[in-house]
C-alpha cells in the first residue's frame, strides 16, 4: 500500500496509477481527520472565542469539500489532474497546521484561560497535519523513501500517535471509571517504550536495518496496536450506548479507533513488502 521493493532501491519512479492510487487513499483518510480536528478545537473553544470557532468552522468546510471531492476521483483519474488536487491539498494542510499551531501559542501562552482543549491535544493534531502535508509533498515530487527508513520513521511518527490517544483517553474518562483508566494508563505507557525502542532503533541506523531486526520491531509493535485499537473500538462502543461516564464525544471515540486501524494496515503493508524483499 505504501512502500514497495522500488522504492526499497532508492528508484525516483513511481507509475501512474499508483501514484493517483496513493494519493487519494491518504487525501480520503487525512481531510476526513482533519475536518473532524476542526470539530474537536471548535467544542474546546470558549464561547467567547467567536474568531477561532470561525476559523475552526471554515476548515471544517474546506476539508469536507476535499473530502467529498477525493470521492469524486477514481483511480482512473488523470495524473496530472491529481497532482494539482494534491498540491491544492497540501495549501490546506499547512494552512490548518499553521492554525493549530497558533492555538497552541495562545494556550501555551495563557490566553486561552478557561478552554478545553489540551496543549498536547492540540500539538498532536498539528503534528498529523504536517504528516499530511509532507505526504503529499513527497508524492508529487516522487520522492520514494527506502522501505527500511520508512518502516522506522512511520513507526516513530504513529507510535507516538498512540501513546498521545491512550493518554487522552485516560484524561478524558471521568475518575470514577478507575478501571478502565487504569488500562489507559499502561497503554500510555506500553507505546511510550516501543516508541523510546523506536527511536533507538532509529540512532542505530543503518546497522539496525536488517531484515530480522525490522521484522521483529513490526511484530512487537503490531501485537500492541492491535489490543489498543480493539481497546479503543469496546471504548467506542460502550460510549456510544451511554454505558460508562466521559466526556469523550463519541466521534473522537471512533476518530483515535479509526486511527489505530490505519496504523495497523501500514504495519501489515511493511511486513507484506519486507518479506518480498527478503524472498
Amino acid at each position: 500500500m505504501y512502500w514497495n521493493e522500488e522504492y526499497q532501491a532508492g528508484g525516483p519512479n513511481i507509475s501512474p496509477t499508483e501514484f493517483v492510487e496513493r494519493s487519494l487513499e491518504e487525501i480520503r483518510f487525512w481531510s476526513r481527520i482533519m475536518k473532524e480536528h476542526s470539530l474537536f478545537l471548535r467544542l474546546g473553544f470558549r464561547c467567547e472565542d467567536t474568531q477561532l470557532i470561525a476559523e475552526a468552522n471554515h476548515f471544517f468546510q474546506l476539508f469536507e469539500r476535499i473530502e467529498q471531492q477525493s470521492h469524486a476521483f477514481t483511480n482512473q483519474t488523470d495524473p496530472m489532474t491529481i497532482r494539482r488536487f494534491n498540491s491544492e491539498v497540501q495549501m490546506a494542510a499547512a494552512n490548518i497546521y499553521a492554525f493549530k499551531r497558533k492555538v497552541l501559542g495562545l494556550i501555551l501562552s495563557c490566553q486561552l484561560p478557561g478552554g478545553n482543549n489540551f496543549p498536547l491535544l492540540v500539538d498532536h493534531i498539528s503534528r498529523e497535519a504536517n504528516y499530511f502535508r509532507k505526504r503529499l509533498i513527497e508524492l508529487n515530487e516522487g520522492k520514494l523513501v527506502p522501505l527500511a527508513d520508512a518502516i522506522i520513521k512511520e513507526n516513530v511518527f504513529f507510535l507516538r500517535i498512540m501513546a498521545d490517544h491512550a493518554k487522552f483517553i485516560g484524561h478524558l474518562l471521568d475518575p470514577s471509571e478507575r478501571k478502565l483508566v487504569d488500562i489507559a494508563r499502561n497503554f500510555s505507557n506500553d507505546f511510550d517504550e516501543l516508541l523510546f525502542q523506536a527511536r533507538d532503533l532509529d540512532g542505530m541506523r543503518p546497522y539496525s536495518q536488517t531484515v530480522p531486526l525490522l521484522d521483529q520491531f513490526l511484530d512487537q509493535n503490531r501485537v500492541s496496536v492491535v489490543s489498543l485499537r480493539d481497546f479503543k473500538k469496546t471504548a467506542r462502543d460502550l460510549i456510544e450506548e451511554c454505558k460508562i461516564k466521559s466526556i469523550i464525544h463519541p466521534l473522537l471515540a471512533d476518530h483515535v479507533y479509526r486511527e489505530a486501524d490505519h496504523f495497523l494496515t501500514i504495519i501489515d503493508s511493511f511486513d507484506a513488502h519486507l518479506t518480498g524483499a527478503n524472498a
